[in-house]
């Protein structure tokens, strides 16, 4: 019987350098989602402190307090809605970011498993050529065999 070439994935080289991209891009996109949740948490944590110095500057008024010290709370407050502004815009960069890595590795999950499916049909397709030779092969040796012992020519 002929020996069969082993199955060889025509895109092999494609399939793996895909995976490693995905592999490569998760990451990424985990680091990315790790730094944007830390951006977020530090813009909460300013619009709690402008809250909490809002409040302060409410009571002091109420409780009646110099307008020296009213100009300094706002003057704060004035440079924490600043800082909060540029928060905002490193977030939204962040966020951005992470949006982009996530549309490439969507992307590459997509082309993954159109190669997946591509290598799993040339399989089966593989395995049943090498069925149909295998059994070729024996209706050969079948025949082979009933000729010798004569069971065609005489029956």
């Amino acid at each position: 019987m002929p020996e069969m070439a082993k199955f060889k994935f025509s895109l092999e080289t494609i399939l793996k350098v895909n995976k490693l991209r995905k592999k490569q891009t998760e990451s990424e996109f985990t680091t990315a989602q790790a730094y944007l949740n830390q951006q977020y948490k530090i813009l909460v944590d300013m619009y709690n402190e402008l809250n909490l110095i809002t409040d302060d500057m409410v009571n002091m008024a109420v409780k009646g307090t110099s307008v020296h010290i009213i100009r300094m709370y706002a003057d704060y407050v004035h440079a924490i809605r600043q800082n909060i502004r540029q928060q905002e815009q490193i977030v939204k960069r962040a966020e951005n970011h992470v949006e982009e890595i996530k549309a490439r590795l969507v992307n590459l999950i997509k082309r993954t498993n159109v190669l997946n499916e591509l290598k799993e049909k040339q399989y089966r397709d593989y395995i049943f050529d090498l069925e149909k030779k295998y059994q070729k092969t024996i209706d050969e040796y079948t025949g082979y065999k009933l000729y010798r012992q004569g069971g065609y020519l005489n029956g």
